[in-house]
């Protein structure tokens, strides 16, 4: 499927070829092997700097046992924590509380501490596959975490969530106070709004994460769990960190450097040549190059996230063909795939949801702005509803019409970050593509020996229904943008 968007990382390594068809051999004399460990080898430190300045280490352990759906329902059921089973790949209750609902995804919120791994479940073994499908135990201070997850990590994370959302709420009260309902300052308003949203998605995405984690609450925000750090590492697993390193580190780079750029370029625009030295502009800078950076480590972390789906997915199609008629074994560890990915992509959803709707509204303002910035040049401003002309500021000197073609610049170049970052990390707009690839290999691989085994997967397979509509609620938002732009004709051209 797209083994090709990581064998262009793979570096040479003496076990690669054995390990490249490890999942074909694993399991065939025996049922189950004993966990291989890891060893000494440290992930990137790259990746944990990322999570740390994102705020999304929580819990005092990131690394924890980990069981199969079905070791994990007899987990609970034998703390007396679950009553019984509410449906395939659903909820299960709480036994004390029958209006709470329990869903499956607490493995991630949960610590687990006093789970004993069962020995022989093949199943909870492959919660450890790494890239080759190999089932192999990390560590915290093998891999390196452990450094950077301490006890203060929970502090730091919301000290950082907490500081990164004041300043925003500071910055979207001076954007309401100087541009909120005034005639001739709505194109400034929606053109920051467009500025200003997808810089919100992160921070306040990653504090329903947290108050998931805290909260007794488990039944809805199910992608929250998308931002949990035990979800992200166990993602991680998948990409082979040791051998590699960071995954598509030209993407990386990007991912870094262009939003420290734009929010170096909007510095320089608004202190330099725009002269606003004051502490509360200074402050607003300051605001966006951090929300920039923190969106920047979002994206590259969607896409690790995307090429481990990728990698999973392959490694399950060999997993089916290796065990075609081995029915329930199939279906459990598909079920915890597919949970998974359900979050992930209603993850994404939800970004995407904000970002398409405000890259289109951005672009439309943009373009409405520049064509009454080229008309106002020579000190011809835009006729105001009673058509004599405004008393706004016009481009009346060539360093004026430079600071605002300078400006437009600083638009375009926003409006091409948010989107063209989201959509390269999403591989377009949906991650549902993966899904489609796997269901699509899972038809071409059925056997007729097996055809009731293959009709129980694909029966699996069809119960997951595509419930991610936000996604088509954008184009109704960019065409309102649009056309809202194009009705005004009296407003103020400085930013």
């Amino acid at each position: 499927m797209a083994e090709s968007d990581m064998d262009s990382n793979c570096s040479p390594h003496p076990n690669r070829e054995r390990q490249r068809d490890s999942l074909d051999t694993y399991y065939i004399s025996s049922e189950s092997h004993n966990l291989q460990d890891s060893g000494d080898e440290a992930w990137p430190t790259i990746i944990w700097l990322i999570m740390k300045i994102s705020g999304l280490f929580f819990h005092s352990r990131v690394i924890t046992e980990k069981a199969c759906m079905s070791c994990e329902k007899e987990y609970y059921q034998g703390n007396g924590r679950v009553t019984r089973n509410n449906g395939l790949a659903q909820r299960w209750r709480f036994g004390r509380r029958k209006d709470v609902q329990f869903d499956i995804n607490s493995c991630y919120e949960d610590n687990m501490y006093n789970y004993v791994p069962k020995r022989n479940c093949v199943t909870c073994q492959a919660s450890w596959w790494n890239r080759w499908g190999v089932p192999v135990r990390y560590r915290e201070d093998a891999i390196g975490l452990k450094y950077w997850n301490h006890r203060g990590s929970w502090l730091l994370s919301l000290f950082i969530l907490l500081t990164v959302t004041t300043l925003l709420i500071n910055e979207a009260a001076y954007i309401v106070g100087h541009f909120f309902a005034l005639n001739d300052r709505r194109l400034n308003f929606l053109s920051y709004v467009a500025f200003f949203t997808p810089l919100t998605v992160f921070p306040l995405m990653n504090i329903c994460s947290k108050i998931r984690s805290i909260c007794s609450f488990r039944s809805t925000w199910m992608w929250a769990s998308t931002l949990n750090p035990r979800f992200i590492v166990q993602r991680l697993q998948y990409l082979d960190l040791p051998h590699n390193g960071a995954p598509s580190k030209h993407f990386l780079v990007i991912c870094l450097i262009w939003p420290l750029f734009a929010a170096t370029y909007r510095t320089y625009i608004k202190i330099v040549l725009k002269g606003e030295r004051s502490t509360e502009q200074k402050i607003s800078c300051l605001s966006v190059a951090i929300a920039e950076i923190l969106w920047g480590c979002f994206i590259y972390l969607v896409y690790t996230m995307r090429l481990s789906f990728q990698i999973q997915f392959d490694l399950l199609l060999k997993f089916l063909k290796r065990f075609q008629g081995r029915t329930e074994l199939c279906q459990v560890l598909l079920r915890r795939a597919l949970v998974d990915f359900k979050c992930f992509r209603q993850c994404v959803a939800v970004m995407m949801a904000v970002v398409i709707p405000a890259c289109g509204l951005g672009a439309a303002t943009s373009i409405t702005w520049h064509y009454m910035v080229i008309s106002s040049r020579g000190g011809v401003t835009p006729p105001v509803d009673n058509g004599t002309h405004g008393d706004h500021p016009v481009c009346e000197t060539e360093a004026c019409y430079f600071t605002q073609r300078n400006i437009s610049l600083m638009i375009w170049s926003d409006v091409a970050m948010f989107f063209s970052l989201a959509v390269l990390a999403v591989g377009g707009l949906d991650p549902r593509y993966i899904w489609d690839n796997f269901h699509i290999n899972v038809i071409f691989m059925q056997d007729d020996e097996y055809e009731s085994f293959w009709t129980e997967i694909r029966g699996l397979l069809r119960y997951v229904k595509d419930e991610v509509p936000l996604i088509s609620v954008t184009t109704m938002f960019t065409m309102v943008g649009l056309y809202l732009t194009m009705e005004f004709n009296n407003q103020a051209i400085d930013f």
